[in-house]
C-alpha cells in the first residue's frame, strides 16, 4: 500500500517536471533554473493542450495527455539544440546558481521538507488511499473524476457534472488535471492521486523553489548560512503550506503559492543579470511563463507574487543589488521607485473595479478577532482558529526583520511581510471597504492573507536562523578554547534544531476557552488526522457499501442521494454517478427545478405525476442512503443543512412505496425506483 503511495509520488515528480524541464532547456535556461522552473512550465503546457483538445472535440486518458505533452516538450527541445548547437552555451548560465545544479542543497532542502511533512501530513492521514472530508475536497476530488470519465481536461470548461448532462464553465483546474494523470496510473485512484500530489508540492516543489530564490538573493560566500538555514523553515510554518492542507482543502492555492519563490528567483536573477554579459530574454520568457502558471493555478497568487514583485522592484531600485547597502539612493532612483509604487496601485484599484472580478472581490469573510487578539494570534504565525502556535519562528521572523533593517538590500522582504501582515489582520478585524480593498482578491479569506503572510516571512525566518546559528558558533569557538569551526557549527546546529523541533513539535496541549491550544506542527497532525479519519462522514463502513452498489447496479446509473451524508464524496473517490456532490442544497445540477423536486419530494414519487416527470428528466434510477433514521450513530454533516431541503430524500424507508430495497446494511439502504415511476 505504502510502496503504492511512493510509486505516486515519483510519478508526480514526473509529470510536474519532466516536459517542463526539457521546455525550460528549450528556451537556452540553465539547467538549475530549468528545473526549478519545470512545474510552471508543465503546469502551462498541460492547461494549454486540455483546452486545445477539447475545442478540437478529441477526448484521451488523462495519461495520453502527459504522454503528448512530453513529446512536444521533447520535440522542441531537440529542436532547440539543434537550432543552437553551433553557438555557445546560454548566457543565462553564467549567472551564479543557475547552471550547475546544487544536488547537495537540493537533498537538504527535499530532505527536510519530507521528514517534516511525512510526520505532520503522510502520518496523520494513515491512509494513502484516505482522504479530506472537507467541503472543498468533495468540489476537487469530483472534478478530477469528471476529468477522467469525459477525457477532457480545459480549465475554461470545467465541469464536475458533465456524466449528469451539466455544462462546464471556467475553473483554475491545473491542479485537478495535473493529479487526473497520476490517478489515471494508478487505477483511476483520485484520493492517491491527490494525496501524492500535495506531499510532491509541498516537499519537492516549494522547497526547490525557495532554494532557488533565495540562492539569486543571498549569492555571497558569506551569506550561504541562510540559503542552508531556508530547508529548515521551508515548510515550518503552519498557515503555509499547511494551512491549505487542513483548510477547505484549498490545493489549487497551494499550488499557485509554491510556484511563487521559483517565479522570484527568476526575477531576482534578471536583475543580476543586468550586471553580466548574458541574455535576459530567456530569464523574462520563462518568467511570464511562471506568472501565467501561478494565475491558472489560483488567480490570487498572481497578486500574491505581484506584491513581492513590486516590493522587490522599489528595493532594487532604492538599493541596488551588489552596492553597499548605505548607499543612499539619488532623486531619480526614489522618482522611479514612487512611480513604481503609483503604477502598481493604479492597476490594483483598476482590477478591484473591473465587472469580472466583482463577485471575487466583494465576497466577505466576517470578521471575528478583536486587534488584542489578533496581534496576539498573528505575532505567533497562529493567524487562525488552527491554533498552532509558533514562538521560536516568531523569534526568527523578528531577528530577520531587525537583519533586512541593518541591510537594507532586503529590506523590500519586510516590507512585503508587513503589507501582508497588514491585510491580514485588517481581514480578521474589520469590515468595510479598506478590508475589500486590500484583501477582496483573497475572497476577504483570513486563511489565504495568512498564507501569504506566512510565505513572505519563510526567507525573514531564514535570516534569522543564520544569525542565530553564526551568534552561537562565534560564542561556542570563543568560550571553549579546543572547540574548532566545525565542531562549533555542529554543535550549533544541533542545538537549534533540538530547540525548534522540541517548539514545534512540544506534546502537551492546553485549554483557552474553546481552542485547544497546542505546538504549531502538532496542531496541523492533529487536524489532518480529524479530517482524513474514516469515523467522519463517509465512514470506512460507509465507502465499502457504495463499493458493493456499484457492482449492484448498471455502469453510470443515476443515483439519488443525501450529499451529507458522505456520499458527496461517492463519486469523485468510488466513481458511484450520484446526483449531489456537495453538501449544499444549490449543488450545480441538482439546483434547477428537477433538482428541487428530488431533494423535497422524491419519496413522493408513487402519488405525484410532478415529481415522476423531474425523475424521468433527471435520469435517477435508485436512491443511496448512508445514514437512515435518526440514530446516535449517524455519521452526517451539518453544513448547509436544513431538513426541509433535503426531506424527499431523508424519508424515504423499506416501505415508501415506489422503492425496492436493492441492498441493505445496518443503516445504509439502496433503492431502485420502481419501473412504473421512471
Amino acid at each position: 500500500m505504502w510502496l503504492t503511495f511512493a510509486a505516486a509520488c515519483l510519478v508526480s515528480v514526473v509529470v510536474l517536471y519532466s516536459p517542463g524541464y526539457f521546455t525550460g532547456r528549450a528556451v537556452r535556461l540553465g539547467s538549475f533554473s530549468a528545473l526549478v522552473v519545470a512545474p510552471a512550465f508543465s503546469v502551462v503546457l498541460l492547461a494549454a493542450l486540455g483546452v486545445v483538445l477539447q475545442v478540437a472535440g478529441v477526448a484521451c486518458p488523462a495519461w495520453v495527455l502527459f504522454l503528448v505533452a512530453l513529446v512536444i516538450s521533447l520535440v522542441v527541445y531537440g529542436a532547440s539544440r539543434f537550432a543552437f548547437a553551433q553557438h555557445s552555451a546560454p548566457g543565462s548560465d553564467a549567472t551564479f546558481g543557475l547552471c550547475a545544479i546544487p544536488w547537495k542543497l537540493i537533498g537538504l532542502y527535499i530532505g527536510a521538507s519530507l521528514l517534516v511533512s511525512c510526520v505532520v501530513y503522510v502520518h496523520a492521514m494513515a491512509d494513502p488511499y484516505g482522504f479530506c472530508r472537507l467541503d472543498d475536497s468533495a468540489a476537487h476530488y469530483t472534478l478530477i473524476r469528471s476529468f477522467l470519465d469525459t477525457g477532457f481536461y480545459s480549465m475554461i470548461s470545467t465541469n464536475g457534472y458533465a456524466t449528469l448532462g451539466g455544462t462546464g464553465g471556467y475553473y483554475p483546474a491545473a491542479w485537478h488535471g495535473a493529479a487526473a494523470i497520476v490517478a489515471s496510473l494508478f487505477g483511476d485512484s483520485v484520493a492517491l492521486a491527490s494525496n501524492a500530489m500535495t506531499l510532491v508540492v509541498c516537499a519537492v516543489v516549494l522547497p526547490v523553489g525557495l532554494l532557488f530564490m533565495l540562492r539569486q538573493l543571498f549569492s555571497g560566500k558569506e551569506e550561504y548560512v541562510v540559503v542552508a538555514s531556508g530547508a529548515i523553515v521551508a515548510v515550518a510554518f503552519c498557515a503555509f503550506p499547511w494551512g491549505f492542507v487542513v483548510r477547505g482543502q484549498l490545493l489549487p492555492n497551494l499550488l499557485s503559492f509554491a510556484l511563487i519563490p521559483g517565479a522570484m528567483g527568476l526575477l531576482v536573477a534578471m536583475v543580476q543579470q543586468c550586471r553580466g554579459r548574458g541574455s535576459r530574454t530567456p530569464l523574462a520568457l520563462s518568467f511570464v511563463v511562471c506568472v501565467v502558471a501561478v494565475a491558472i493555478a489560483q488567480p490570487n497568487g498572481a497578486f500574491t507574487l505581484g506584491i513581492w514583485a513590486v516590493a522587490f522592484g522599489i528595493g532594487v531600485l532604492l538599493c541596488p543589488m551588489g552596492e553597499a547597502s548605505h548607499t543612499r539612493p539619488g532623486a531619480k532612483r526614489i522618482a522611479l521607485a514612487a512611480a513604481l509604487l503609483a503604477g502598481a496601485c493604479l492597476v490594483w484599484v483598476a482590477l478591484y473595479c473591473a465587472p469580472p472580478l466583482q463577485s471575487v472581490v466583494s465576497y466577505t469573510w466576517e470578521a471575528f478577532l478583536s486587534p488584542v487578539q489578533a496581534v496576539l494570534a498573528g505575532g505567533m504565525f497562529m493567524f487562525s482558529e488552527r491554533t498552532g502556535i509558533q514562538l521560536f519562528l516568531t523569534l526568527l521572523v523578528l531577528i530577520g526583520l531587525v537583519r533586512t533593517c541593518k541591510d537594507r538590500r532586503f529590506l523590500w522582504l519586510t516590507a512585503a511581510f508587513l503589507f501582508a501582515f497588514a491585510s491580514w489582520f485588517i481581514g480578521v478585524t474589520t469590515e468595510g471597504a479598506l478590508k475589500h480593498l486590500l484583501t477582496g482578491f483573497w475572497y476577504t479569506d483570513y486563511y489565504r492573507t495568512g498564507a501569504m503572510a506566512a510565505l513572505f516571512a519563510i526567507p525573514l525566518a531564514a535570516m534569522g536562523f543564520a544569525w542565530l546559528f553564526e551568534g552561537l558558533k562565534a560564542q561556542l569557538e570563543k568560550r571553549l578554547g579546543g572547540c574548532g569551526a566545525t565542531r562549533a557549527a555542529s554543535i550549533s546546529v544541533a542545538a537549534l534544531l533540538a530547540l525548534m523541533l522540541a517548539v514545534q513539535f512540544f506534546p502537551l496541549h492546553t485549554k483557552v476557552g474553546d481552542s485547544d491550544i497546542r505546538a504549531g506542527l502538532m496542531a496541523v497532525h492533529k487536524q489532518v488526522k480529524q479530517r482524513y479519519s474514516w469515523e467522519k462522514y463517509f465512514t470506512g463502513e460507509e465507502d465499502a457499501f457504495v463499493k458493493k452498489c456499484m457492482e449492484a447496479i448498471p455502469e453510470g446509473a443515476v443515483v439519488a442521494n443525501f450529499p451529507n451524508d458522505g456520499s458527496c464524496y461517492a463519486y469523485g473517490i468510488e466513481g458511484l454517478n450520484t446526483f449531489f456532490r456537495r453538501s449544499s442544497p444549490d449543488a450545480y445540477v441538482g439546483s434547477g427545478e428537477a433538482g428541487r423536486l428530488i431533494r423535497t419530494a422524491l419519496s413522493s414519487v408513487s402519488t405525484s405525476q410532478t415529481v415522476r416527470n423531474a425523475v424521468r428528466e433527471s435520469g435517477v434510477q435508485y436512491v443511496l442512503l448512508l445514514d437512515c433514521g435518526s440514530g446516535e450513530g449517524r455519521t452526517v454533516s451539518k453544513l448547509r443543512y436544513e431538513d426541509a431541503d433535503w426531506e424527499g430524500i431523508e424519508t424515504i424507508n423499506d416501505e415508501t412505496p415506489g422503492f425496492t430495497p436493492v441492498l441493505s446494511e445496518g443503516d445504509m439502504r439502496l433503492y431502485r425506483i420502481d419501473a412504473a415511476f421512471k
